[in-house]
Formats: C-alpha cells, sequence, structure tokens
C-alpha cells in the first residue's frame, strides 16, 4: 500500500479517485484487456482494480465537460474548444497513467539494478543466506526497486508467500522481459544461496552481467537518440518558431480560423505540451548512473529570523503591482488596435467610431508604429523572467557547488575504499585503518572527508554513530552512493574486519564500474549534449527574435497600407475589395501585436524551460538542483538574446517600410 506523506501523497489521492470512481460506473471489457490492465497495474503496484482508471478518466471527462458548458454559458462559447481539448488532455493522461508510471519504473530501476545486486552480493559473501541478502538489500535501496523488495517482506510477513525465495522468483519473473540481464544475476544469486561453496564466481558473474547490461541499454540508447533529437529540434522548435511570420498573413486570407485565442492555445499549450512529451519520452529512456544527491537546505527557499519563505513567491509579491500595471496596458492596447482596425475598413468615418478613448490619428499611429506596442510586453516578460528566473540561479550556485564536490568525492571514494579494504583484510579494525590514511595521496574532497571520519570516530567512539548518526559525516555528504557506503560499513564493521573487507572490496570495484560507464556514456551523448545546448542558448531565441520582428514587420506592413487606403478611398465607399470570400487585403490584422508579442515571448520561455529539461535529463538523468541552475542559466542568456534581436530586426526594417510608405511607393 502506498503510504501517505502528511496526507497528501498524489499516487495515494490517484488511487483512491480511480477507486471512488469504479464504485459508481464499470465497464465490460474483453478478458485480454483485463489482464493486461492487471500485469500493468500490478508491475507498478498501484493498488487500484483493473479498468479503474478508465472509469476515472471517463467520470473526469464528464464532470469537466459539464464545466465546460457552464463556463461557455457564462463567458461565450469562443472558450469551449480550448477548454475541451485540454480537459480532454488530462482525461487522457489519468486514462494512461498507470502505463506511463510503468515506463518510469523500468526506467528508474534501471539505474538500481546494479546497485542491487551490489548489495545482495555483501551480505551473501558474509553469510551465504537469500533471506538475509533480501533484508539487507531492502534496507538499503531507495528508489523504485524498493518496493519490489518491500512486498516480499510484507508477503512473507502476512504468510500470502512461505519463503523470501519464493518471493524472488516473483521479483525475476517480473523483470524476465525488460531487464533479462538482472533477472540472470538474480537467478544466479539465488542458486549461489543454495550451493555456497561450489561456485563463488557466481557472485562476481552476476556483477558483470547486470555492468554489461547497462552499458549495452547506454549504447543501444545513444545509438538511437540523434534521429529523435533532429527531429525535436527541426519538426518541434524550428518550424513552428519559423511558422510566426504566417501568423499575421493567416488572419488576413483566413479570419475565421486564427484568432489570438487559437494563437495562445496553439504556441503557449499545444506545442509545449506535445514536445514536452517526445522530449520525456527521450530522457527517460536513458539509462541513469549518477546518484541522487540531497540537499539538506530548499534552493526555492530563504531563511530570515528563524522561518522559510518561498523565494519565488517574495520576488512576485515584490513585482505583482508592476505586473498588473502591464498586463492592463496590453489588454488596453490590445483592444483599441482591434477597434482601430475594424474603424480602419470603415475609413475612420466619425460616425462609426467604436467606444474607444482615442480618437483617429491616434487610431493610425496605433496600427503604423508596432514598436510602442511591443515595449510593454517585453518588459513583462524581462521583468518575469529577472524576478522568477534570478534569483533561483544565484540561490541554487551554491548547491550546484556542493553538488560538485560530492560528485568528485563519489569519483575518488572508490580508491578509498580499495585502501580501507586492504588495511581490514589483515583484521585491522575499521577504526584504525581510517586513522592509519595518508592524507595526502588523496584528492582535496577526499581529504577533507578523512579529516571528518576521523574527528567523528574520535568524538563518537562508535561507527554507526560516527557516520550515520544525527551529528555523523552522513550530514555533510549526503548522496546515494556514499550514504550506501557509509550504510555498509555500519552493519558490516560488528561482524568482523575480514568481512567489511570483502563488502568494501566488493563495493569499489561497483565504483569503478559505475565510473567507467558514466565516462563512456559521456563520450556516446557528448555531440548531442553540445547540439542542444547551441540550440537552447543561441539558435532558438536567435530565430525566434527574427521571426517576432518579421511578423511585426507584417503586421506594420498591413497596419500602414490599411491607413494609406483610407486616405486615397472616399469615405463613404470604404475600403475596397478584393471580390474574393473572407479575403480583404486592404484592412489591418485582427491580431494585436501586443498579445502576440507575448504569445510568443511566453513560448520562447517555455522553449527555454522544455531545452534545459532536456539537456539536464540527458547529462544527469533528472536532476532537481541541476535542472533549477540549467534552466535560471538558460532563460536568462536565451530571452535576453531574444528580445535584443527582435527589436534590433524590428528597429532595423520598420524604418524602410514607414519610409516606402511615407514617400508614396
Amino acid at each position: 500500500m502506498v503510504k501517505v506523506v502528511n496526507g497528501k501523497n498524489w499516487l495515494s489521492i490517484y488511487e483512491r479517485f480511480c477507486i471512488f470512481s469504479y464504485n459508481i460506473l464499470r465497464f465490460k471489457f474483453p478478458d485480454d484487456f483485463i489482464e493486461k490492465e492487471k500485469r500493468a497495474l500490478e508491475f507498478c503496484n498501484l493498488n487500484i482494480p483493473p479498468t479503474s482508471n478508465i472509469s476515472a478518466a471517463f467520470l473526469f471527462f464528464m464532470l469537466s465537460f459539464i464545466t465546460t458548458i457552464f463556463t461557455s454559458l457564462l463567458f461565450g462559447f469562443s472558450l469551449f474548444f480550448y477548454l475541451f481539448i485540454i480537459f480532454g488532455f488530462f482525461s487522457f493522461l489519468i486514462y494512461y497513467f498507470p502505463y506511463l508510471f510503468v515506463r518510469y519504473i523500468r526506467i528508474a530501476s534501471s539505474s538500481e539494478m546494479t546497485l542491487c545486486i551490489t548489495y545482495m552480493v555483501i551480505s551473501l559473501s558474509r553469510t551465504p543466506n537469500l533471506e538475509n541478502a533480501i533484508l539487507f538489500t531492502y534496507k538499503n535501496l531507495r528508489g523504485p526497486l524498493k518496493r519490489d523488495f518491500e512486498k516480499i517482506v510484507t508477503d512473507f510477513n502476512f504468510r500470502k508467500i512461505y519463503s523470501m525465495e519464493e518471493g524472488i522468483k516473483r521479483v525475476i519473473d517480473k523483470w524476465s522481459l525488460e531487464a533479462r540481464e538482472f533477472s540472470d544475476a538474480l537467478k544466479l544469486l539465488v542458486e549461489y544461496a543454495k550451493y555456497p561453496y561450489r561456485g563463488e564466481k557466481m557472485l562476481e558473474e552476476a556483477v558483470r552481467l547486470t555492468v554489461d547490461g547497462s552499458y549495452s541499454k547506454m549504447m543501444k540508447y545513444a545509438r538511437d537518440l540523434k534521429l529523435p533529437t533532429t527531429a525535436i529540434l527541426v519538426l518541434g522548435i524550428i518550424l513552428p518558431v519559423i511558422g510566426l511570420t504566417l501568423i499575421p498573413l493567416i488572419t488576413i486570407f483566413i479570419p475565421e480560423l486564427l484568432s489570438m485565442p487559437m494563437v495562445f492555445f496553439v504556441y503557449n499549450f499545444f506545442l509545449p505540451v506535445i514536445l514536452f512529451s517526445l522530449v520525456l519520452m527521450l530522457v527517460e529512456g536513458r539509462p541513469m548512473t549518477f546518484s541522487n544527491v540531497a540537499i539538506v537546505y530548499n534552493p526555492l527557499t530563504v531563511n530570515f529570523s528563524g522561518k522559510s519563505f518561498n523565494l519565488l513567491l517574495i520576488s512576485f509579491l515584490i513585482l505583482l503591482p508592476l505586473f498588473i500595471y502591464l498586463i492592463l496596458g496590453i489588454i488596453n492596447d490590445a483592444r483599441n488596435y482591434v477597434a482601430c482596425s475594424k474603424w480602419a475598413k470603415n475609413g475612420f468615418d466619425p460616425s462609426k467610431k467604436p467606444e474607444i478613448d482615442i480618437n483617429s490619428e491616434e487610431c493610425k499611429f496605433y496600427l503604423t508604429d508596432l514598436i510602442y506596442q511591443s515595449i510593454k510586453p517585453s518588459v513583462l516578460l524581462i521583468f518575469f523572467v529577472a524576478a522568477i528566473f534570478l534569483p533561483i540561479y544565484l540561490r541554487n550556485r551554491r548547491s550546484i557547488s556542493e553538488i560538485e564536490k560530492i560528485r568528485r568525492v563519489e569519483l575518488s571514494i572508490g580508491t578509498l575504499l580499495f585502501q580501507l579494504a586492504h588495511k581490514t583484510s589483515t583484521g585491522v579494525p575499521f577504526e584504525e585503518a581510517v586513522f592509519s590514511l595518508e592524507e595526502k595521496a588523496q584528492t582535496q574532497e577526499v581529504n577533507d572527508m578523512i579529516k571528518e571520519l576521523k574527528r567523528s570516530l574520535s568524538f563518537f567512539g562508535n561507527v554507526r554513530d560516527a557516520l550515520l548518526g544525527e551529528f555523523g559525516v552522513i550530514n555533510k555528504y549526503n548522496s546515494t552512493i556514499i550514504s550506501s557506503v557509509f550504510e555498509i560499513i555500519a552493519e558490516v564493521s560488528s561482524k568482523g574486519s575480514f568481512y567489511l573487507s570483502q563488502a568494501l572490496s566488493t563495493f569499489s570495484r561497483y565504483l569503478q564500474n559505475l565510473s567507467n560507464l558514466q565516462e563512456k556514456i559521456e563520450d556516446l551523448i557528448s555531440d548531442n549534449i553540445s547540439t542542444l545546448k547551441f540550440m537552447s542558448y543561441f539558435l532558438t531565441p536567435i530565430v525566434g527574435g527574427v521571426s517576432v520582428s518579421l511578423g511585426l514587420i507584417i503586421l506594420a506592413i498591413l497596419g500602414n497600407l490599411s491607413v494609406a487606403m483610407q486616405q486615397i478611398m472616399p469615405k463613404e465607399s470604404g475600403l475596397p475589395s478584393v471580390g474574393l470570400p473572407m479575403i480583404n487585403l486592404w484592412s489591418a490584422s485582427s491580431v494585436p501585436p501586443s498579445l502576440f508579442h507575448l504569445a510568443i515571448g511566453i513560448y520562447i520561455l517555455e522553449l527555454s524551460i522544455i531545452s534545459s529539461f532536456f539537456v539536464v535529463g540527458l547529462e544527469n538523468g533528472f536532476d532537481k538542483i541541476y535542472f533549477i541552475e540549467n534552466l535560471g542559466k538558460t532563460t536568462l542568456i536565451s530571452f535576453l538574446l531574444f528580445i535584443k534581436i527582435s527589436f534590433i530586426v524590428y528597429a532595423f526594417l520598420s524604418g524602410l517600410v514607414i519610409s516606402l510608405f511615407v514617400v508614396g511607393v
């Protein structure tokens, strides 16, 4: 059962909603489909009945559909299509969530498989007992595989199974198709537990199988990465950004097809969701090697007078009055532009003046000088980026420095463990082995850790308290790998120096394999990461800035053309038509430049977020701290470049357009 943390576990909420929906509404499905659902739910350990996710999706869709109808009645049916698509998308997510969760567990578990086998090897090499190995592994695992071992222990305690071997065989069957090398390694360990003195090489072979399996997966992943990455860059980013220049033209030739709500929906919801889904599928497919580093403090909070405050909330509240002023100004500019565009079709006839507070000359200014209307959206987006991303970037630099320090310790700790294993193999206790280490022979980070170990051991006199206690060394090196090392030392040291030497030697080889695998991975995907960084820092903002500028130039041409035509045509006749339905070439576009610039600016911002997720996902799997740091840096650089390029190109070309109309060309 999923444990509820503070009563707000999102997974438990999903399970409760599915069970609630299943009790209200049930559908009949073929037996093979129900069996497929059952396998998926058992794989990800979701405690819901088969097909209850379908009941939940259908119930959510019906409730959201009723909400959409009432919202449309109150605010107009122009919102119906967009709300229908959005709620339909979330309904699909509710149905498909178990399958997405299965995919997540497969990928996240791949990073733990080698570590899981290593834990079992350490335990079996000390005591060839399968039950002890399962319990030892269960205590030390922290990821999705822990739930599999937890289920073994729970089922054994509640007498659902009569031996832990039966439970581990279920795990073997579960992963036989998804990770055969992991299943084969578990089979070897089960066999060794039965006949420990017949084949000690089985332990080494089990570790080798999982390491080779991880490398094979990474090789396949790297080979298959180039084409999807290129497709995402071209089809998901470059072409939509270039397509921005077509928006003003579509509003002229097919005005019924495109409106500002449609622009916002397509560029700020539909395209980002599709692009993020594709990126997420690629990132999830990366076999992970780095461990998780837990930062003690929250990088999004600041402490003042003993209290924690959300950094983003503080920045947002400080600039909230400015945001409100700019948003109201953008809405007013958009309303005036649309009204002036309609008034221009009637030749600025005073009798047909819309309900606006500006005269015809000011209307002509709105239609012809668009740089004024682009200032407020640009200022709004710049201050938003500065208020949200700059503080978290500056705040997060401390976290990154700590993580890099811990990463360097992880890379060097394998050698340290090998030295300790050599010293303890002679019967020397762990404490004496630590005090006999020569600090000058280590890297600076390892030297600092050795000093902390010596200080803590001298103060506490107990290995467990010195390493894992409330004031132990682990509080300064809070990573999964280092925590695992300390857990093993604290657990095995009480059994004797010989067993501790074996455990440290085994874990040292595991860390060396992990380091070699990480170096190979970096070589395999380095070209893709370099391409993505160039795209996120320079290519996307430059192409986006040029495209937005060209779109504004087209709007300016249409506005100047509309004003010029009404000056030479009789007011009572209005502007001429080309005689084709839905086309009026002489009128200004119905797309307000202020909202156009705002919508595309938000889209560029979303592209920066997705690009950061993509880069960090390929480099480190998905690490929250690295993501926040890269997001702040990428967003600040790319967005400021986007604003600068758009204004430079527009200022350069708009002067040429205005001069052409002034001289009567």
